[in-house]
């Protein structure tokens, strides 16, 4: 904004005038301009006083668009089929001592079905759905 108003040759004064501000407040909206806290409705605002247009937008830093839709497009295939594999075998990709783990509390689970729900409360140390921790 501020280069912008240097460039065309407009006086903080004038530019504040056209918008319907102070001059302090032109001085505000360049520093929240710099510092990255400017609102639109203000930058589009300070546009049309200086007879500019505000164009915003997004652009990919490497490539085509078409480039980082095809990059998106496999990470998330990538991560559906992960989630597929681990549905499907959940214990592949364990250590040691986790599959140990995972092992012992599958079998404590398959115990705490055949028992009552006293005796499973008891063994299992706490009440409700039994669910295998995410990490041991």
């Amino acid at each position: 904004m501020r280069s912008m108003r240097l460039a065309v040759g407009v006086p903080a004064e004038q530019l504040a005038g056209k918008m319907g501000v102070k001059r302090r407040e032109v001085y505000r909206l360049e520093s929240a301009e710099e510092s990255g806290g400017i609102v639109l409705r203000n930058l589009r605002k300070a546009a049309e006083a200086l007879e500019c247009d505000l164009v915003y937008g997004l652009v990919p830093r490497e490539g085509t668009l078409e480039e980082l839709t095809a990059r998106f497009k496999k990470a998330r295939d990538s991560e559906r089929s992960e989630r597929q594999f681990r549905r499907i075998h959940p214990y592949e990709s364990l250590s040691g001592v986790e599959t140990l783990c995972a092992a012992a509390w599958f079998v404590l689970q398959k115990m705490a079905r055949t028992m009552g729900k006293k005796k499973r409360d008891a063994l299992l140390g706490f009440k409700g759905r039994m669910q295998m921790p995410r990490r041991w």
